[in-house]
């Protein structure tokens, strides 16, 4: 087992499915760690210190505001790279 396989992560999204602008769908786990994704694959729920079921749910790595006008100036903040995990009720 190599040191990448036993990492822990802070949050495991597991069996959700991914929405994946240019990729598509697909039914995969999604890990953070620090509040940014360092994995996608499948069987990571185990090594998650916090799992969140999202079976029969869509996850949408990376987007953390649907509802913003990509595109639109007056919503573009320049050099941002943030990225936050939520759960919508």
């Amino acid at each position: 087992m190599s040191s990448q396989d036993a990492m822990k992560f802070d949050l495991v999204v597991s069996c959700g499915t991914l929405v994946i602008p240019g990729v598509g769908e697909l039914k995969a786990d999604v890990a953070a760690t620090g509040g940014k994704i360092v994995a996608i694959g499948q069987t990571l729920a185990s090594r998650g210190k916090e799992v969140i079921d999202a079976q029969g749910k869509h996850v949408f790595p990376g987007l953390f505001d649907p509802h913003t006008h990509i595109g639109d100036r007056k919503s573009t903040r320049l050099n941002s790279s943030h990225t936050d995990i939520s759960r919508m009720p």
